[in-house]
């Protein structure tokens, strides 16, 4: 086997996209958000500045852990998923296709949680 580097480019856009169906339908049974922005004051999307702050609501602990998504966590749940491992098929699909610029890729709410979960516990925790 002859060892290659792969270098990718992900658009915020898409960083942003996996951001927000993560929010509004995948994350929900495990945390809360507290704080976010995805707009700027002007009413545009904001692609590049986008975060949210969010407690784990089932952790079990007394004061509930606090995380941080912005693109830099998205990136890094990508970045999990793309290298080989057990289980998640469909999410490792998904992120393969995401790192390499398939526009067309489809993915949902769960696959989305999948990936925030990733970049935040370097693993899928919750589901």
């Amino acid at each position: 086997m002859t060892p290659a580097t792969l270098t990718v480019s992900v658009d915020t856009e898409t960083l942003y996209h996996l951001f927000t169906a993560a929010l509004e339908g995948g994350i929900g049974y495990w945390s809360l958000c507290t704080q976010y922005r995805w707009r700027l004051a002007n009413g545009e999307t904001d692609f590049e500045g986008f975060y949210a702050v969010i407690e784990e609501t089932e952790s079990g602990e007394d004061t509930p852990p606090v995380h941080r998504i912005d693109a830099a966590c998205i990136l890094r749940g990508l970045l999990h998923f793309a290298a080989p491992g057990d289980g998640y098929r469909h999410v490792r699909s998904v992120a393969r296709a995401i790192l390499l610029g398939d526009d067309e890729v489809d993915y949902d709410a769960i696959d989305a949680d999948c990936i925030v979960q990733a970049g935040i516990f370097n693993k899928v925790v919750y589901g």
